[in-house]
């Protein structure tokens, strides 16, 4: 067992083992995966059915939540790589806007970056999904605040580069303005560019998820500790948190986001690593899809993500090129992801 690994299994917090956390925290089912210089290690805990006791193994499928808008700020990248977009435009340039109001009724130029670094002053934080019982909206639904969807419409709160300010919104917007520039539906658009070159060929931002080609995965747990109705709920809004995936095929992402910082990747180049890891505001969160803190000498990047009945973390050191990948199907589990995150960290 790697070293990671074993600190992590091996360790204890606020006073409880490893087994005595997952007890805590109802954990049904936890899946994870350690990375160290470009090596790959999972392992797996518990039922990813616990009424029909099923466990979970390796390829079970969890939904990576708001872990997804990594992989939109990648695609963006790689399509402006490729020149089929420019981030620093005007969106206007590649679909209409004119859905959206604003705080002043005046119009503000708008770009991917700012999108993709949630800097563009949209609202809308994040969403809470369907059951399989309730009517699914579109994205064009989902950006007007209309039936069916159950969020509010787009919104421009501040003007663009004022401040930063989480935006799930803002996310679904870039989705729009990427599908209409590039004209593919997004699942195609993210496979082409993303899932297939990485070898993530397991994920998937299929919604509903059919479960007919995709039967293992994880039934996500509401904070009572029951099976969610249907087993899982749809998220639509996929660029934001529509991703199913493992965390052993997270890792092939992180892998490749390392590589690309040192200038080894043929995926991605060194000069977009760049643009991904830089703060367009002063005070922010983020670059463009990765949180890193100001002062970052070792190079620590990560996001979480928080769906109805699943939690997942992904983290990285690039300066000792190790990662961390953990995803849980319950939602009252992201205090003991966070408890993780911290022991990964004291060897990353």
């Amino acid at each position: 067992m790697c070293c990671v690994m074993q600190t992590i299994m091996e360790s204890t917090y606020s006073g409880m083992s490893f087994d005595e956390r997952m007890d805590f925290y109802k954990v049904p089912a936890l899946s994870v995966c350690v990375v160290e210089d470009g090596n790959i290690q999972t392992k797996c805990f518990g039922y990813r059915d616990r009424e029909k006791k099923i466990e979970a193994d390796d390829e079970t499928l969890f939904q990576a939540a708001s872990i997804s808008k990594v992989l939109l700020a990648v695609v963006a990248l790689r399509l402006a790589e490729a020149g089929k977009i420019n981030l620093d435009e005007d969106i206007r340039q590649y679909t209409n806007t004119d859905f959206y109001k604003t705080f002043d009724c005046q119009q503000y130029r708008v770009t991917l970056k700012d999108l993709l670094s949630h800097t563009a002053g949209f609202n809308i934080g994040g969403f809470a999904g369907y059951l399989h019982t309730m009517d699914i909206p579109s994205i064009e639904q989902i950006l007007r605040g209309k039936y069916p969807a159950n969020n509010v419409p787009l919104f421009m709160e501040n003007p663009p580069g004022a401040k930063w300010a989480y935006s799930g919104g803002g996310y679904i917007l870039a989705q729009k303005v990427i599908c209409d520039a590039i004209g593919m539906e997004f699942e195609a658009l993210m496979r082409k560019w993303v899932l297939s070159p990485l070898g993530m060929h397991q994920s998937t931002f299929e919604q509903p998820l059919n479960t007919c080609a995709h039967a293992n995965y994880a039934c996500g747990y509401d904070v009572y500790d029951r099976k969610i109705e249907g087993g899982f709920c749809i998220m639509p809004e996929l660029a934001a948190a529509g991703l199913w995936t493992t965390p052993g095929e997270l890792a092939l992402l992180v892998i490749e986001l390392m590589r690309a910082m040192r200038g080894q990747s043929p995926f991605l180049s060194k000069e977009s690593m760049a643009v991904m890891t830089t703060k367009t505001v002063s005070g922010a969160a983020t670059g463009l899809g990765l949180f890193f803190p100001d002062e970052n000498q070792e190079g620590y990047y990560e996001h979480s993500g928080s769906n109805f009945g699943y939690v997942s973390e992904m983290c990285f050191q690039s300066k000792s090129q190790k990662g961390f990948v953990a995803m849980v199907n319950s939602s009252v589990s992201s205090n003991f992801l966070n408890e993780m995150e911290d022991i990964a960290g004291r060897v990353l």
